[in-house]
C-alpha cells in the first residue's frame, strides 16, 4: 500500500529516486536525440523509442497550441528534453523547473549542446509552490511529473495562479483506472508506485472536478493508453533481457543502492506491462484553459 508521507518526505524521496535512477535511465531509456524520460507516443509513423518520445512532445505541443510568442513553464522538466524540443522546433521561451540540482545541471548542459540556452532557463524549484509572479505563463506543461503531487487541488491552484488570462495547461501522466481487486493486483500496483517513488494515487477523471471548481474552461480528457503501450512492451523486453544480470546481482541489493534500484526497475518493467494489460492503469492527457 502507498505510504502516508508529508510533502517534505515525499519530495525528498522523489529527489533521491532520480539521483539513484539517473544512470539507469541513461543506459536503458534516455538518448541524446530524445533527452526524454517519459513514455512516448507510438503514433504518426513512430518506428523507434526515440521517435515515439519525440512524437509525444509534438502531440502535446500541437494540442496546447504553443507558438513562438509564448512563455512556457515546463513543470518537472527532468533533464530538459521537452523544454529543449519546444525551443528548437517552435522558438518559444521556456523555463524548466525541477526539485533536483543534478537534473537542472544536466538540463543546462543539454541546452548548451543544443544551442538553445538563450531561450531556455532551468531553475531548482518546486512546482507546488514556485516564486514566479501571478499571470506569468502562457502555457504550463507537465509530462509525468504531477503524479508526485500529494495535494492535486493545491497544485492546480498554483498552476491557475501562474497562468495568464487565456493561458493553457497540458498534462500527460499515468492514472489509476479502477479499484484493485485482489492481492496480486495490489502487488503489481505497489511495484510500480514504490519503484517510481509515487506516494499518492491519482485517478483517471480526478482532475475534472478540480478544474471545474477552480474555473478552468474548455477542458479536454484524452485517453492515450494505446499510444504508450508499445513503450510498456519495450520496457518489459528490456526487463527480460537484463534478467540474467539481475539474478546474478540480486544478493547485493541490500548493500548497493545501484543494485537495489536496478532490481526495483526490473520488477517495475513487468508490473507496468501487467497493469496495462489488466486495465488497472491508463495513460492520459488533460488540456485546460484559464479564462
Amino acid at each position: 500500500m502507498l505510504p502516508t508521507l508529508s510533502k517534505e518526505e515525499s519530495e525528498k524521496r522523489v529527489s533521491a529516486y532520480y539521483k539513484d535512477a539517473w544512470s539507469q535511465y541513461r543506459l536503458f531509456w534516455y538518448s541524446p536525440a530524445s533527452l526524454a524520460l517519459h513514455m512516448g507516443f507510438w503514433e504518426d509513423g513512430a518506428r523507434s523509442l526515440t521517435e515515439a518520445l519525440l512524437q509525444e512532445n509534438k502531440f502535446l505541443a500541437e494540442t496546447v497550441g504553443i507558438t513562438k510568442d509564448d512563455l512556457v513553464l515546463d513543470a518537472g522538466c527532468g533533464v530538459g528534453g521537452s523544454s529543449i524540443w519546444i525551443a528548437k522546433h517552435i522558438g518559444a521561451k521556456v523555463i524548466g523547473i525541477a526539485n533536483d540540482q543534478g537534473l537542472i545541471d544536466e538540463a543546462r548542459r543539454n541546452a548548451e549542446v543544443n544551442k538553445v540556452a538563450d531561450i531556455t532557463t532551468f531553475e531548482l524549484q518546486n512546482y507546488n509552490h514556485t516564486n514566479f509572479p501571478s499571470d506569468t505563463f502562457d502555457v504550463v506543461w507537465a509530462i509525468e511529473s504531477f503524479d508526485y503531487a500529494l495535494d492535486k487541488r493545491a497544485l492546480f491552484e498554483e498552476v491557475y495562479r501562474l497562468l495568464k488570462s487565456g493561458g493553457r495547461l497540458i498534462v500527460a501522466d499515468f492514472f489509476q483506472n479502477r479499484d484493485i481487486r485482489n492481492r496480486n493486483e495490489e502487488l503489481i500496483f505497489d511495484n510500480i508506485t514504490t519503484t517510481l517513488a509515487v506516494h499518492q494515487t491519482q485517478w483517471w477523471g480526478e482532475y475534472l472536478p478540480i478544474f471545474k471548481e477552480l474555473g478552468f474552461k474548455n477542458v479536454r480528457e484524452l485517453d492515450k493508453t494505446s499510444a504508450v503501450r508499445p513503450s510498456s512492451n519495450h520496457l518489459y523486453r528490456v526487463g527480460l533481457a537484463v534478467s540474467p544480470v539481475v539474478y546474478m546481482l540480486y544478493p547485493l541489493r541490500f548493500v548497493s543502492r545501484y543494485v537495489s534500484t536496478l532490481v526495483d526497475h526490473w520488477r517495475c518493467s513487468g508490473a507496468m506491462d501487467k497493469a496495462f494489460q489488466a486495465e488497472l492503469i491508463k495513460y492520459g492527457v488533460y488540456y485546460a484553459e484559464k479564462p
